[in-house]
Formats: C-alpha cells, structure tokens, sequence
C-alpha cells in the first residue's frame, strides 16, 4: 500500500496545499493517520482516501 503526504497529495491531484487542508478540516478527506497535534500535522492519506475524497468532491460538483 503506497502512502502519500499532503505535498504529494498537491502534486498528483493537482491541488494547493490548502485546498487539501481544508478538505481534512471540512472531513471530505480523511487521513489515514497523523503524526502530530494541529491542522497542519503531518497526515498520511493511501490511494483510497484520495479516491474517495476525488469522489465526493465530483460527485457533489
């Protein structure tokens, strides 16, 4: 299972960095787990978080 970071998150899906946050904050993208306390902890997303974020992001649009 590949893991991904948010900055590879922006460079795949070809998105801000904050666009990705606030997805987390709104809970459209859900991490797989972080490694700190915060907003901007760093979060670890697989392949299927950001599939199911990318859906519910179309789907809704």
């Amino acid at each position: 299972m590949e893991i991904f970071t948010v900055v590879q998150v922006t460079q795949k899906e070809q998105v801000s960095p904050t666009t990705v946050y606030q997805a987390i904050y709104r809970g459209d993208l859900v991490p797989m787990g972080r490694t700190g306390n915060g907003l901007r902890a760093h979060y670890r997303f697989t392949e299927q978080n950001i599939a199911d974020w990318l859906g519910g992001t179309t789907a809704a649009a």
